[in-house]
């Protein structure tokens, strides 16, 4: 089972552990898989922009995202609608995006 127990209990102090051991990048087992892990802004640039060729999130991910989000979305759609779903993501997403939400959710918390 790799690291999915230790994942799976505390995902946050997972990557946070292994970040202070290995640094952004790094790999682990989970379920007879290898992840592999890029963290900080630089690896949500190199995730948001990269090519399908030089990267498959489907296949790292789509076992992950479809029991959460459900079937036809993020990873489990054609790929044509992922772009169109990482484009919105990464607009929203944004630093300068969610400074524009904090007013929102105060007004809806407070």
């Amino acid at each position: 089972v790799g690291s999915a127990v230790v994942y799976g209990m505390q995902p946050y102090q997972f990557f946070e552990s292994c970040r202070e051991k290995y640094g952004d990048v790094f790999a682990f087992v989970m379920l007879g898989k290898v992840m592999t892990v890029y963290l900080g802004p630089k690896g949500h640039e190199f995730v948001l922009n990269a090519k399908l060729a030089d990267v498959s999130a489907e296949a790292a991910y789509s076992h992950l995202t479809t029991p959460v989000f459900g079937k036809g979305v993020i990873f489990d759609c054609p790929n044509s609608r992922l772009m169109e779903q990482k484009k919105f993501a990464k607009t929203a997403l944004t630093k300068e995006a969610f400074q524009r939400y904090v007013p929102r959710i105060q007004e809806e918390v407070l």
